[in-house]
């Protein structure tokens, strides 16, 4: 991990690229993925930096911040909506915001590094809650499939056919109940 954080600071990034894609598959190899969410926001900021030119990178991720008023969170849905305003988020000066992204709320080794990041300003969602919120949003896609197939003639799904789950649709109804401060206010 060392070498990787070493090829970040150092800014090659063909070793950056070979060394978060190994990584992954020893991390997932040996059960230590809670160790994956520092690595793959430092890989995405990273990739980012490199993709966009600096002063345009800069006007997005500080419009971003600096929109945000006092204990303000930001949810972030895209690869640059994510890792830009992360990467100024821990660079700059001024306050440190809660910087999360919608796509991970599903994943407990996430949910977990958010509490550990931002545990003392915010309650991120157990691995329970997340597993209860899936359950609950499957349900509500069953009754919906089941309403479809019994009320509308124009349908996507055949009676039978297995319930399609929507990942972004799953993450965008997760989120309001990922966020709330630790006295309990949203």
């Amino acid at each position: 991990m060392a070498q990787f954080f070493e090829a970040v600071e150092a800014g090659r990034w063909n070793e950056i690229e070979r060394l978060a894609k190994a990584l992954r598959e020893k991390l997932s190899a040996a059960d230590l993925l809670q160790l994956w969410p520092p690595i793959h926001e430092t890989w995405g900021a990273v990739q980012e930096a490199r993709n966009w030119p600096p002063e345009k990178l800069l006007d997005y991720g500080n419009a971003i911040l600096e929109s945000l008023r006092p204990g303000m969170v930001y949810v972030g849905g895209t690869d640059p909506g994510r890792w830009i305003p992360t990467l100024l988020n821990e660079t700059s000066e001024g306050e440190r915001h809660i910087v999360l992204t919608q796509n991970a709320l599903a994943d407990a080794t996430y949910l977990d590094y958010v509490n550990f990041l931002y545990g003392d300003r915010l309650t991120a969602l157990s691995s329970d809650d997340s597993k209860r919120a899936f359950d609950e949003y499957l349900a509500d896609a069953r009754k919906r499939l089941e309403h479809d197939q019994a009320f509308l003639t124009n349908r996507n799904n055949r009676p039978g056919e297995d319930i399609k789950i929507s990942m972004e649709e799953f993450h965008h109804w997760l989120s309001p109940a990922v966020i709330v401060d630790s006295s309990g206010n949203a």
